[in-house]
C-alpha cells in the first residue's frame, strides 16, 4: 500500500511592517494637518512638512492618490508621491519635540513674577519730620529769599509787598493798602486789584509765600538804575525804590499799565517763564507780544500795534513796539 501522506506546515505569517515612529507636529496657528513624507535613505534627514489641500498651492501636477492599503498591510510609500513643499512661512507652522506629562509639571515658568518691594508701616515721627519740613532759612540781611521750595519776603521796618500766594506770617507786621503815584504825588486809585493789590507791610517779620500756578518768583537789584515793568509782573520791592505808576493808552487793546520803579534796592518779580532780553537799536526797534512783554530798560518809547489784523481789519493779536535805545525784557515759556 502506498504511504501516507506528510502533512506540511503552512508557512509562517508575514511580519506586519512597523511603520517608523513619527515625531510631533504643532501648529503656530489653526491650520490644517500637513502629510509627514518619508525620511531619506540614509535616515538624517528630518520630516517634511506639506501644505493640506486647502492651503493656496498648485498641487495640478500632483500624481493620483495609491489605492487604499489592506487592513494588515500597510501601502508602500514612495517618494515620488509625496506633493511639493511649501515654504514655512506661508505654513506658519511650529516643530517641536513631544515632552511627557511629567517633563511639562516640571518645566519652569518663563519669567517669575517681580516681588513686591516690602513697604514700611513705620510713620515718622512728628518731632523729627517737623524740623526737617522748616521753611526758615539763613537770610544774611537778605529781603527776598528764593529757594528750592522756600520763597520769603523779610520786613526790616518798611516794604511794598502783594499778599496772594502768602501761606505763613512770622512776627510782628500790620499791612496797609498802598495808592497809585504819579508825578510823585499820590493818587485815590488803588495799586492794584482784589488780592493782587499791592501793600505797605510795617514791623519785623518774615512773609512765607509759594508763586501763583504756572508763575516764578526772579529778584533783580536796580543798582540805582531805572526800569518799567508791567504793573502785574511787580510782586514786591524794597522802601528805598521810588516808584510811579503809568500807562501806555491804546485803541485796539485795553491799556496797558506800568510801573517805573528807580533808586537802590532790590525787586521781586512775578513771570511766567525765564526772563531774557533783546537789544533794542535806533535803527532796529523791537515789537514784542503782549503775552511775552515783562517790561524794558533804557531811554526807549512804547507804541501798542496789531502783531496780526483779520482780512477785515481787525486785530487779532496786539504787540508792543519799543523805539530807542535800551533793551526789552520778555518771558519765555508762555503758551
Amino acid at each position: 500500500p502506498a504511504p501516507p501522506a506528510r502533512e506540511v506546515a503552512p508557512p509562517p505569517p508575514a511580519a506586519v511592517a512597523t511603520a517608523p515612529k513619527e515625531e510631533e507636529i504643532r501648529f503656530a496657528e489653526d491650520e490644517g494637518p500637513s502629510a509627514l513624507g518619508d525620511r531619506d535613505g540614509d535616515g538624517d534627514g528630518g520630516p517634511v512638512l506639506t501644505a493640506a489641500p486647502e492651503e493656496t498651492v498648485d498641487l495640478a501636477e500632483e500624481p493620483p492618490p495609491a489605492a487604499a492599503p489592506s487592513p494588515r498591510e500597510e501601502a508602500p510609500r514612495d517618494a515620488a508621491t509625496v506633493p511639493t513643499p511649501v515654504p514655512l512661512t506661508k505654513l506658519q507652522l511650529t516643530k517641536v519635540a513631544a515632552r511627557s506629562p511629567e517633563a511639562a509639571v516640571a518645566a519652569p515658568s518663563p519669567k517669575a513674577a517681580p516681588r513686591p518691594e516690602a513697604v514700611s508701616s513705620t510713620a515718622p515721627l512728628l518731632s523729627e519730620l517737623a524740623p526737617s519740613l522748616s521753611l526758615d532759612d539763613e537770610r544774611g540781611g537778605r529781603p527776598f529769599v528764593l529757594g528750592e521750595g522756600r520763597f520769603s519776603v523779610a520786613v526790616e521796618g518798611e516794604i511794598l509787598t502783594r499778599l496772594d500766594g502768602v501761606v505763613a506770617l512770622q512776627g510782628q507786621v500790620t499791612f496797609q493798602p498802598e495808592m497809585k503815584r504819579f508825578r510823585g504825588r499820590a493818587t485815590d486809585k488803588p495799586f492794584g486789584d482784589g488780592p493782587s493789590r499791592m501793600v505797605r507791610a510795617r514791623g519785623r517779620g518774615v512773609l512765607h509765600l509759594e508763586p501763583a500756578d504756572k508763575r516764578i518768583f526772579l529778584a533783580v537789584d536796580l543798582g540805582e538804575d531805572s526800569a518799567y515793568f508791567r504793573d502785574e509782573n511787580v510782586f514786591a520791592f524794597e522802601e528805598p525804590v521810588m516808584f510811579e505808576n503809568g500807562r501806555v493808552p491804546s485803541d485796539i487793546a485795553p491799556d496797558l499799565d506800568l510801573v517805573h520803579l528807580r533808586g537802590q534796592g532790590q525787586v521781586l518779580l512775578s513771570l511766567p517763564g525765564p526772563l531774557r532780553s533783546v537789544l533794542v537799536r535806533q535803527d532796529a526797534p523791537v515789537t514784542v507780544p503782549l503775552t511775552h512783554l515783562v517790561g524794558w530798560q533804557g531811554n526807549l518809547t512804547p507804541r501798542v500795534v496789531p502783531l496780526l489784523k483779520s482780512p477785515s481789519g481787525e486785530s487779532l493779536r496786539t504787540a508792543v513796539e519799543l523805539g530807542g535805545e535800551g533793551f526789552a525784557l520778555i518771558a519765555l515759556g508762555v503758551r
